[in-house]
């Protein structure tokens, strides 16, 4: 910096003596450093995956120090920490059981035979199909001697003849219900007869 004075308080007058000393002054002094922007460095890598399995993020970083804003400058525009996602494989899950599911019937009607339940092992990873288990038990079904019952006794038939005295018949069936293991058949006849027309016939 520079000064300047003047010899004139008062000026030398009448053959005196002019002032002493410089006309000028100068002194060191330290500008104001300009402003200097922000500026990011190059991304680091990527991060590990948070995750080991299935669904997780990583992340990379830079800073702004490339240069850092100095004396007022901008800052760095946009983000220091980017992030996305990122799955190694997917994670094993172990199978679980389904409940049993409630016993078949019998596998036969009459006898010895099978019941039968199964569960599923439908928890497997993917791409791996359900494991389906049974179990038995036996069963033994005994059936019961069922004995015949008459039905009801149809209509009486037309009399075979009209006169002199003829026959009319009904009739019944054994199933109500019919026999069936060994079971009685029905007693008794199953075709009932009787007398009818026993008037004399006229005679010309």
């Amino acid at each position: 910096q520079q000064g300047r004075r003047r010899c004139n308080s008062p000026a030398p007058q009448h053959g005196g003596s002019p002032c002493q000393g410089d006309e000028t002054h100068t002194r060191p002094c330290r500008p104001q450093p300009c402003p200097v922007d922000g500026n990011w460095s190059p991304w680091d890598p990527w991060s590990e995956c948070s995750t080991t399995c299935d669904s997780g993020v990583r992340l990379r970083s830079r800073y702004c120090m490339a240069p850092a804003p100095l004396y007022g400058g901008r800052p760095c525009p946009g983000v220091a920490v980017k992030e996305e996602d990122c799955r190694l494989r997917d994670c094993p899950v172990s199978g679980e059981w389904s409940l049993w599911t409630s016993w078949s019937d019998c596998s036969i009607t009459c006898g010895q035979g099978l019941h039968q339940r199964t569960r599923l092992c439908d928890s497997l990873q993917l791409g791996e199909q359900s494991v389906r288990v049974m179990t038995w038990k036996s069963c033994l079904v005994q059936t019961h001697r069922l004995d015949d019952n008459w039905g009801s006794w149809e209509p009486w038939s037309v009399c075979s003849v009209s006169c002199g005295g003829g026959v009319q018949r009904r009739q019944r069936e054994c199933n109500d219900p019919p026999p069936s293991n060994g079971g009685w058949f029905c007693p008794g006849s199953d075709t009932l007869e009787d007398y009818c027309n026993l008037d004399m016939c006229p005679v010309n």
